[in-house]
């Protein structure tokens, strides 16, 4: 029967051959006094087009408590963290970025919180960390039409480096969905849930991977995966415009046809109802976007095609698998 590890520590990588090997010593060095040799690291490697995995391979050689997972494609993090977190044998399951921005240092707080009876730890920043304008503006739009659209809340100071429990990680192993976003599945589980104060860190090298087009992918699946809300929504607009349009038009013809126009409207009609076709317009093809989003990501989930594939492993014991 093999022993758990106390402690895993899953790291999702793309593109980060220039920095990995001082992310992986300065995990090293705050793991060993914290743990010993009681912990494994999983990293997932998420289709990098640079040398990472090569470099990745050579820690796994190096080091037996490494496994390195080798996607077959760039599946995008958050799948990249599912698989890292399904790999993960730990009683407790850290997961961290592996560009340096998630303070390792911490590691030790995120442990103590655990040991006192935390089972989600997260990792919350300081919203006056230093971030590009562009950067705030955007997290600012996504987490308020998130929160406004869906009726959830995420939180905008809550990040991605978290620590689970075990029996967090075997609840969140239960979810099936392809289009996710991690931080929302692992709060809608919920068990005791603490927070840590952190402050980022700058990257260790290289620039960041997301670009604006990946972010609003992200942000589209993630709203339609994670609530129907909208679709309610243009329910409720849909009866606004049709009440509204309702009581113009009893406006218009009592001003026009009893009153004999007292204000000065001289309404013909034409130019309004122009104006309302249109505007009805728009919004039927808003609606139907929307609904289309809900029928492609159905479409996707009723393929039940694998959440992602390995194509590789590497451990000190098996230096690769294919």
């Amino acid at each position: 029967m093999t022993t758990r590890p106390i402690l895993s520590v899953v790291v999702p990588v793309y593109n980060e051959g220039s920095g990995i090997q001082t992310f992986h010593a300065n995990l090293i060095k705050e793991l060993k006094p914290l743990v010993g040799d009681n912990y494994e690291v999983v990293y997932c490697n998420d289709g990098s087009s640079d040398d990472t995995l090569d470099k990745l391979s050579l820690i796994a050689q190096k080091n037996k408590k490494c496994i390195v997972i080798a996607l077959s494609r760039n599946y995008g993090k958050e799948l990249a963290l599912a698989a890292g977190i399904a790999e993960a044998k730990g009683e407790a399951v850290v997961l961290i970025d592996g560009d340096g921005q998630h303070p390792i240092s911490a590691l030790p707080t995120f442990y103590k919180a655990w040991q006192d009876g935390g089972q989600v730890i997260v990792g919350r920043r300081s919203l006056k960390d230093t971030e590009s304008a562009t950067k705030k503006l955007t997290s600012k739009l996504f987490y308020a039409s998130y929160n406004i659209l869906t009726g959830n809340k995420l939180d905008r100071s809550a990040t991605d480096y978290r620590l689970l429990d075990r029996e967090v990680v075997d609840a969140y192993l239960h979810f099936s969905e392809s289009d996710r976003l991690n931080r929302f599945l692992i709060d809608w589980l919920g068990f005791d849930r603490r927070s840590v104060p952190i402050t980022r860190d700058t990257r260790i090298a290289g620039d960041t991977k997301f670009t604006f087009t990946a972010l609003a992918r992200l942000a589209l699946n993630t709203l339609v995966s994670s609530s129907s809300r909208p679709l309610h929504l243009f329910l409720a607009l849909g009866a606004c415009i049709a009440l509204g349009s309702f009581i113009l038009g009893i406006s218009v013809g009592v001003e026009q046809v009893l009153l004999g126009d007292p204000l000065g409207w001289n309404f013909t009609g034409t130019a309004l109802l122009g104006i309302l076709l249109l505007f009805l317009v728009g919004i039927l093809l808003i609606a139907q976007g929307v609904n289309s989003l809900y029928v492609a990501a159905t479409y996707r989930e009723a393929k039940q095609r694998p959440l992602y594939v390995i194509n590789k492993r590497y451990s000190s014991n098996l230096h690769e698998e294919k």
